[in-house]
């Protein structure tokens, strides 16, 4: 009876110590963004935004690797042209430091698709197309559930008849639950 027990409790132990290395969480970040449209000689800017729900695992006391689903939209606007991208990407990261670090950096990489709508003077066009990203930002711990994340990001959409570059500068909030 007495080995039941040890084993139960140890078997508890452990479960609980995993489960505690997964956190699910929710972003939202907003920020501005410029690049440019492949043939059009000056560049774009405006704002964007971006939603995420994703799950983070601490590998151990130095790095967690993070998995998210991402919804964004941009308004960028220059002259005539106008261009409002919609895309959903899957993204990862690694976070780098000490749990007792109230700054962590991180590097990240996704992959999707986006929706982009361009519009010069009258004319009109809707793609869809292949989207990818590579950032690099740093978080910071608020409290252990809520983080303040500042970000530099590379993105870049292809559409069939052009290609969107952008990069953007984001602030954000991520919840734990």
């Amino acid at each position: 009876m007495k080995k039941i027990i040890l084993s139960l409790a140890l078997i508890g132990i452990a479960v609980s110590a995993n489960a505690a290395r997964y956190d699910n969480y929710l972003s939202l970040k907003v920020g501005y963004v410029w690049g440019d449209v492949t043939d059009y000689p000056d560049s774009i800017d405006g704002v964007g935004a971006r939603l995420a729900i994703g799950q983070n695992y601490r590998t151990n006391d130095w790095l967690s690797v993070r998995g998210e689903v991402e919804a964004g939209y941009h308004s960028q606007k220059e002259g005539i042209l106008s261009v409002r991208p919609i895309s959903a990407l899957i993204n990862l990261y690694a976070d780098f430091g000490p749990r007792a670090w109230l700054a962590k950096p991180y590097i990240g990489a996704g992959i999707g698709g986006a929706y982009i709508t361009a519009k010069a003077g009258r004319d009109s066009d809707s793609d869809l197309g292949i989207a990818w990203n590579g950032q690099v930002g740093v978080t910071f711990d608020f409290a252990d559930d809520l983080k303040m994340d500042l970000s530099a990001r590379y993105d870049m959409m292809s559409a069939p008849d052009y290609d969107l570059r952008n990069l953007g500068i984001y602030a954000g909030v991520r919840w734990g639950f």
